[in-house]
């Protein structure tokens, strides 16, 4: 049973059917620490609730070129990124919790 639907430009082609499907909850403060996922796709994540600041460090192979980003997403936004090439983390903003929810898709 969905609970949701697929972002409306991720084509009906990309959505695999085994894919990893994630919620995510977690009060203001740190979230996650620094790490790259393991994987096997890139991946979508809808902010349902709360504030939540990214932290993406680029790939070794882009050290020199690339440059460290921060994205923050509001209730509302999706950010897509693939979790397995950029060493990321999170932080929640003061109000509300965070909830997210997310896929892989190709």
């Amino acid at each position: 049973m969905k609970h949701y639907s697929t972002p409306y430009f991720i084509p009906p082609t990309g959505q695999q059917l085994n894919t990893t499907e994630w919620i995510f909850m977690g009060a203001p403060g740190p979230g996650a620490g620094i790490h790259i996922d393991s994987v096997l796709l890139p991946s979508w994540q809808a902010q349902l609730s709360g504030t939540k600041t990214w932290t993406l460090i680029p790939p070794p192979e882009c050290y020199y070129v690339c440059h460290q980003l921060n994205a923050t997403v509001y209730k509302g936004d999706i950010i897509v990124v693939d979790t397995n090439q950029w060493y990321h983390s999170t932080h929640i903003h003061a109000g509300d919790i965070s909830i997210t929810i997310g896929s892989e898709y190709e």
